[in-house]
């Protein structure tokens, strides 16, 4: 605590650097000190009948209302921050949890990274395959195909020949007699 420089000094032991104790002492006299100074303002205007009575039990009521009202305002204070500790646990607790979450993500990402890299390799593999065999029945019919023609072409020229042989028989047949 530091006190302000405009601080009136009623207390004649008052230190120059006053404590947050010294400065409510202070306020305190000064209250009790202000309340004289009315009453007297009061009389010299001839208002007696609005006095404020003011004897020692009633400053050390207003001093025990003080610290009444003193103690309720920090159990308060001590409640409040006892809850934002704990919120403030949860929340490195949370925060904690959210690291160990982006850290297995990471690797959880890595891993599928890596599965798909599998996957396409073998995707393209297989299509690879699918292509070369595309290719060998392409070749494999062409091949049918030349296959057929050929043998179209050997059935005609076996009839041909065979046309030819029998044109030709009866001359052999009769040259052997």
């Amino acid at each position: 605590y530091i006190a302000p420089k405009t601080l009136p000094r009623l207390v004649s032991s008052l230190p120059a650097d006053p404590t947050y104790r010294d400065a409510l002492t202070n306020a305190f006299v000064f209250v009790h000190q202000s309340l004289h100074k009315l009453n007297d303002t009061l009389r010299k205007k001839g208002s007696t009948s609005k006095t404020i009575v003011i004897t020692p039990s009633h400053f050390l009521d207003a001093i025990q209302h003080f610290i009444k009202i003193t103690a309720e305002k920090r159990t308060e204070i001590e409640e409040t921050r006892q809850h934002l500790m704990v919120g403030l646990a949860k929340i490195h607790e949370t925060v904690v949890q959210v690291e160990q979450l982006q850290t297995s993500l990471a690797h959880k990402r890595k891993e599928l990274n890596d599965k798909n890299e599998e996957a396409n390799l073998k995707l393209k593999q297989m299509v690879h395959d699918q292509q070369e065999a595309e290719k060998k029945r392409i070749s494999s019919q062409e091949l049918q195909i030349v296959l057929t023609q050929q043998q179209e072409q050997i059935v005609i020229k076996r009839k041909a020949v065979m046309e030819d042989l029998d044109k030709v028989e009866p001359a052999v047949q009769e040259a052997q007699q």
